[in-house]
């Protein structure tokens, strides 16, 4: 008898599902629900029973049904009325529908803002990324530290609002104590993504600039340490920008790494850069070969002719240039000249020497700056004279030279204690960190002071007869 009963409720219920449709009117939504208050009523009476297994196992698939159906029936009967009436129990959810959401303009653009802001976070992410490998190099200070740490949270907070519900939910939140209605959180979130790859965006534009100016102020100071790591911090931010290279090349070459300048100077050559080229060609006077045992001047000379040809192009049409530029191109001639005219020297083609290292000092007295590797021209051109036998020449240029050079290398500070006993007159501080400028003068005026003073001694002393002096 009881199985009878348990069938008749069943069966109704699923009668009255299999005609819901949009065209049901409010009583026959109603007639569902209450068939299943009713098989509510039979699970708790048939609970423990032989057959409950079963009945819980029909009843499941018939509301799967209805849960299909929830919308509509949301639609076709005021729940919120009759459970204000009724009071039905939290566990009967069937009288807990809720309507569809309608949509507005806004909402049907959602895939948008989200599509720009998956967009905007992969950029961002990206630049982050090279921001962080280049700030690390050498470590972090604690401002880089927070700033990285800064951005990290930003990141995290939009992509935990896209991705999850209790980000969602916390992103609502703030959105509503702001004011802003959560149907905006779409647009709202893609904003946020947008600000953040600016302002990511921004920092890694300006950085570059920032790590040059850095390590180029570290290297007039002689603090090669400190030079090379912001070139280097460059490189990691920006590898296409060949003036790091360029820069890091010279430090190294600045305390005779020349295998690892030489890699750094073939990356800007490489890209056509005419200081590349320079330096380059500069650096192969010295270098010698591992295999063949000796200095590749010929190569050396290759380099600073393509590296003097296209600075005489860029001269050419200098009045297009900024002053800035324009001091740089006036640098650049006389450094391709000087070199040019050394290259020559070293294998013996004074004559031919002469005529660059003149032309070098030419544009070396246009550069009103006190340059790193100025002067070096006269020193030159003493040699190239010395070798021709024009001695007062060679003894005026030479003058000129202990005067003005200020080695920018190692190895030109080599080169002068390889030519005479004028090399401690010489300014060093442009190779390693040490005094200043004025400090190393005043140096030499005390040295020489005490020189005289040390002559004048030994004259007053010296003995007069040849008794007192044995």
């Amino acid at each position: 008898m009881k199985n009878d009963i348990s069938q008749t409720i069943l069966f109704r219920y699923a009668d009255h599902l299999k005609n819901i449709n949009t065209a049901s009117t409010e009583q026959e939504v109603l007639d569902i629900l209450a068939a299943r208050d009713a098989v509510q009523t039979l699970l708790a009476e048939q609970e423990g029973s032989e057959h409950f297994g079963t009945l819980l196992t029909e009843i499941n698939k018939l509301d799967q049904q209805l849960r299909t159906q929830g919308e509509l029936v949301a639609a076709k009967v005021d729940l919120p009325a009759i459970r204000t009436g009724r009071c039905p129990d939290d566990t009967a959810w069937w009288w807990y529908f809720e309507p569809a959401q309608k949509k507005s303009a806004w909402d049907r653009l959602d895939w948008l803002w989200n599509s720009i802001m998956a967009g905007a976070l992969a950029l961002t992410v990206s630049f982050m990324m090279q921001i962080f490998q280049a700030l690390s190099v050498g470590g972090l200070s604690w401002g880089e530290t927070f700033a990285t740490i800064a951005q990290g949270g930003g990141l995290a907070l939009v992509g935990s609002g896209a991705l999850t519900d209790s980000g969602k939910n916390r992103v609502s939140q703030v959105l509503a104590n702001l004011g802003i209605k959560g149907i905006y959180l779409a647009e709202s979130l893609c904003a946020i993504a947008l600000i953040l790859l600016a302002i990511v965006y921004t920092g890694h534009t300006m950085l570059p600039d920032y790590f040059y100016k850095q390590g180029e102020s570290f290297y007039e100071k002689s603090n090669l340490t400190g030079a090379a790591l912001k070139f280097e911090q460059g490189i990691q931010i920006n590898p296409d920008d060949a003036r790091f290279n360029l820069s890091l090349g010279k430090v190294h070459e600045s305390i005779g790494n020349l295998d690892a300048s030489l890699v750094q100077y073939k990356i800007a050559a490489g890209a056509g850069d005419p200081w590349g080229l320079n330096n380059l060609g500069r650096v192969l006077l010295f270098w010698v070969d591992p295999n063949l045992l000796k200095r590749k001047l010929d190569l050396a000379e290759s380099y600073l002719r393509m590296a003097l040809q296209r600075a005489e192009t860029l001269a050419a049409d200098k009045g297009a240039l900024s002053d800035q530029k324009q001091s740089d191109l006036v640098d650049l001639l006389y450094q391709t000249n000087r070199n040019l005219g050394w290259a020559l020297l070293e294998q013996k083609k004074y004559k031919d020497a002469e005529s660059y290292l003149r032309n070098a000092i030419s544009w070396d007295k246009q550069i009103t700056h006190d340059q790193i590797g100025g002067g070096m021209a006269y020193c030159l051109l003493s040699e190239a004279y010395r070798h021709t036998e024009q001695a007062v020449l060679a003894d005026k240029n030479w003058k000129k030279c202990v005067k003005k050079a200020r080695p920018e290398t190692i190895f030109e500070y080599k080169w002068f204690m390889e030519k005479g006993n004028s090399a401690d007159q010489i300014y060093t501080t442009s190779i390693v960190d040490g005094i200043t400028e004025e400090e190393f003068k005043d140096f030499l005026t005390k040295k020489a002071q005490a020189t005289q003073s040390n002559k004048k001694y030994i004259s007053n002393t010296a003995p007069e007869t040849k008794e007192e002096a044995q």
